[in-house]
């Protein structure tokens, strides 16, 4: 049982048993005072009685001694004049001498009552002091009761506040991290397309043919690309590259080029802008003085419409056993 339900008890048992000595009260003040209020009159009008008349004879006799009447209550009464004894008295009665006869019984019972209501008037200062000192708990219980649900309501309007703060961070967080899959499933499902391996084709007097690079393009992702372009430049420069040197190459954008798939590798070819002769093939061979490169650009579009791009520069070289390489230079080999 708590606090408050123990003092609601309380408060209701103090009403109840005030109710009951205001009851018990009343009903001892009406037995009270109908035992002290007189049932029948006393002296000389309530010893005759109202229905006899008095004759002629005896009403002279009356006028003139003092006498006192006494009515034989058993006798049958035939007329006034042999119906009552008339005894002459000395002196004059006192009629209201009734006025100062009580009763035993009434004294009794008055004092009893005094005792009575001097008690139940003690009782009612206890039952209304105690009602009084429950009421009190009852209100500071109530501003308790309410202090503590003021504090647990802040508490919970916190709480909830939090809540939707942190079902808002998780909401963001939701988000970012399905645009972050999105991204990283694009980036792992898009194609890629890089420089894989080239061959030379030398050049040849009789014929006039020209060296020929013919390189590779692969496609290393998992989805088709599209309007695969490629632009290539072949060219002897001096070793090592000057970085002045301008790589970029214009590239067409082409929607009906090349498509490559999946692990799929197209090749592509380059030729030098003119013939060499005999001491500049054996330059670019066995000196490090200039070398052949072979630089470009591959722009393509994934399956998601992105289009990406791929560079690449290589200088070629043969080794001992005149076979043909080609060695990544230093810049202009990125990709997005």
């Amino acid at each position: 049982m708590n606090f408050s339900t123990f003092h609601r008890r309380q408060y209701r048992m103090c009403i109840v048993n005030t109710c009951v000595v205001i009851l018990c009260a009343a009903t001892l003040i009406t037995n009270v005072s109908a035992t002290s209020s007189p049932s029948q009159r006393s002296g000389f009008e309530s010893s005759i009685p109202q229905n006899v008349k008095l004759s002629d004879a005896n009403r002279t006799s009356a006028s003139s001694n003092p006498f006192l009447v006494t009515a034989a209550g058993n006798t049958p009464v035939q007329t006034a004049a042999n119906s009552f004894t008339f005894q002459p008295i000395n002196s004059p009665p006192d009629v209201n001498a009734h006025e100062d006869t009580h009763s035993p019984a009434a004294d009794w019972w008055a004092a009893r009552a005094t005792v009575a209501l001097a008690v139940i008037t003690f009782l009612l200062a206890i039952f209304t002091g105690a009602l009084w000192w429950v009421t009190l708990q009852l209100s500071r219980d109530a501003r308790k009761t309410g202090e503590s649900q003021s504090a647990r309501m802040q508490e919970s309007i916190s709480e909830a506040t939090r809540s939707t703060a942190a079902m808002q961070s998780i909401a963001t967080a939701t988000k970012e991290n399905a645009l972050l899959m999105q991204g990283v499933m694009c980036k792992q499902m898009r194609a890629y397309l890089a420089f894989d391996t080239a061959v030379c084709v030398p050049q040849d007097d009789n014929t006039q043919w020209r060296f020929e690079v013919r390189f590779f393009i692969k496609n290393f992702g998992h989805t088709i690309a599209n309007a695969v372009n490629v632009a290539s430049v072949l060219q002897i420069m001096e070793y090592p590259l000057p970085d002045s040197f301008d790589l970029n190459l214009h590239v067409e954008e082409k929607k009906d080029a090349a498509t490559i798939t999946p692990g799929q590798a197209f090749y592509f070819r380059s030729f030098l802008g003119r013939m060499l002769s005999k001491q500049e093939i054996l330059e670019i061979k066995k000196t490090n003085t200039r070398m052949m490169y072979l630089y470009g650009t591959i722009r393509y579009e994934d399956i998601f419409g992105d289009v990406h791009h791929t560079n690449f520069c290589k200088f070629c070289s043969w080794d001992v056993k005149d076979n043909f390489v080609t060695t990544n230079v230093l810049r202009h080999n990125d990709a997005n």
